[in-house]
Formats: structure tokens, C-alpha cells, sequence
């Protein structure tokens, strides 16, 4: 259905730091006012709610990052960070040898950075 959408111009299909997401259109804005009358109460409820959940998780998606760029035949350096109101609590680079090792290395660090950073200042506290 995204693609549907994208196509008749309803949405726009964006991508930056290895992540997609879709934008509202102007033309999508009016198509959605026009049926704005048919959706439920029930459903606008609902709908508000998991907007707000979708917003939680994108706030603190954007509290932990986890990139990495090639910088040799070889090597991989991964950015991993911490961010607390806009400042880094932690700021980690990390060297491997493959573009795998780097993926799992973010991902790890996006799925227990909060774990990781209290084990981490724990040990050097």
C-alpha cells in the first residue's frame, strides 16, 4: 500500500543515515481532510495513541546512535553514542574488520546501550 501511495503522490519516501521513512504530501494533507469525517472517534483514539508510542520510540531511537563507515580494505570504524538531551553521555569508536562485524556491533549497541553505558561507567568509576 506504501508504494500505492508514494506513486499518487500522497507520500514521499525519504532516506538519511540508513534509515527510511515517509512524509506527508500537501495533496495527501487534503486527500486525508477530505475523509477526515468518516474516521471514528474510536479510531482517531487509537490512532492518536499509536502516534504518540511511534513518537516515543523514534525519541529514543534518536537518544542512542549506532553508525559505522569503511576506512580502509579492512576496516570499519563504529560511532556508538549516547545522547541525553541533545549532549552525548557517551561518545565510543570502534575499529573491526568487516562490514558484518560492524552491522552486529550497532546493533547490539542499539538494542543494550542503556545496559552497556551504566556497566561502562560503573567500571571506570
Amino acid at each position: 500500500h506504501l508504494s500505492e501511495l508514494v506513486c499518487s503522490q500522497m507520500i514521499e519516501l525519504h532516506s538519511a543515515d540508513k534509515m527510511s521513512y515517509y512524509l506527508l504530501t500537501s495533496k495527501g494533507k487534503r486527500t486525508l481532510e477530505m475523509f477526515n469525517k468518516l474516521i471514528t472517534e474510536d479510531m482517531r483514539e487509537f490512532l492518536d495513541k499509536e502516534i504518540k508510542i511511534k513518537k516515543k520510540q523514534y525519541n529514543r531511537d534518536n537518544e542512542i546512535i549506532a553508525n559505522y563507515i569503511k576506512i580502509g580494505e579492512y576496516e570499519y570504524i563504529t560511532y556508538l553514542m549516547v545522547i541525553e538531551k541533545g549532549s552525548p553521555l557517551m561518545d565510543l569508536r570502534i575499529i573491526v574488520g568487516s562490514a558484518e562485524q560492524a552491522e552486529k556491533l550497532c546493533k547490539s549497541w542499539r538494542d543494550n546501550a542503556v545496559n552497556a553505558f551504566k556497566q561502562i561507567l560503573d567500571i571506570v568509576t
